[in-house]
């Protein structure tokens, strides 16, 4: 890998984090990375190979609540930077890639705890009126996710895996007990904060029910999904939908007045 193919795939991988949560051009689209990784090394059929991989293997997986998961899109980066420049096999390239990403883990969990600080700082100059402000200072998140994939992105380019995996094994367990303790507890903050926009208190009967179907029968579980529950909440939904939109033609037929109203 050259030095300009290195710089390259470093501001790639800076995008594809500043991308996820700020300009959102091509979020989660893992092939696309893949493909532009492909281009700056010179073998774009392999990129899109180890994008689509990426692709496949990232479904299903989603960062709910502001839980920390790998990031495939710096895998398929990595991946086929990898794969091209030592002309390794589809695998070996994303067998390295993953490493790097799962070291995205650990700074992901730290950005986003920084990340509510920013977010209380904005409030208060929304609070004060000073929108200018406001605005800059948000764009610091993504910012700081862009240089969360474009860091170990670095310490590849410049190091190699040995250096990733030095900086996993050597972390003490105290940081990434930590770490781990903070990256279960934002789900459950994000979970809260959804639960808080959403008309929890009116469906609490529906929301106790998703709650007893996914924990005691199961069905939310990692072998089944949330498929199930989400199914019976289609139909729930959708029922509740019918009775709402028959109510007004039942009201107007019982009521002759109504209808004389609704005509005028």
């Amino acid at each position: 890998m050259t030095a300009f193919q290195a710089i390259l795939i470093i501001l790639i991988a800076f995008f594809q984090g500043f991308d996820a949560f700020g300009t959102q051009i091509v979020p989660s689209n893992h092939i696309v990375f893949g493909f532009l990784a492909g281009l700056a090394m010179g073998d774009w059929q392999t990129g899109l190979a180890i994008g689509a991989s990426c692709q496949l293997m990232s479904l299903g997986v989603a960062a709910i609540g502001g839980s920390s998961v790998p990031n495939y899109g710096l895998a398929a980066i990595l991946g086929t930077a990898v794969a091209i420049s030592s002309n390794a096999d589809l695998e070996s390239g994303l067998t390295i890639g993953v490493a790097v990403a799962m070291l995205y883990v650990q700074l992901d969990v730290i950005v986003k705890i920084l990340n509510g600080f920013i977010a209380r700082k904005a409030e208060k100059y929304c609070d004060e009126g000073k929108f200018g402000a406001m605005e800059k200072i948000i764009l610091i998140s993504p910012i700081m996710m862009g240089l969360a994939t474009a860091l170990p992105t670095a310490i590849y380019c410049a190091v190699g895996i040995s250096a990733v995996n030095f900086i996993l094994d050597v972390m003490p367990a105290w940081f990434t007990g930590g770490l781990s303790i903070a990256g279960a507890a934002l789900p459950v903050v994000g979970m809260a904060l959804l639960l808080n926009y959403m008309p929890a208190k009116k469906w609490f009967g529906c929301v106790m029910l998703g709650f007893v179907l996914a924990t005691y029968f199961g069905l939310g579980s990692l072998m089944s999904g949330v498929i199930p529950v989400a199914i019976i909440g289609g139909v729930w939904a959708y029922e509740v939908y019918k009775k709402q939109a028959a109510a007004p033609a039942y009201a107007t037929a019982g009521n002759p007045e109504i209808g004389e109203l609704e005509d005028e």
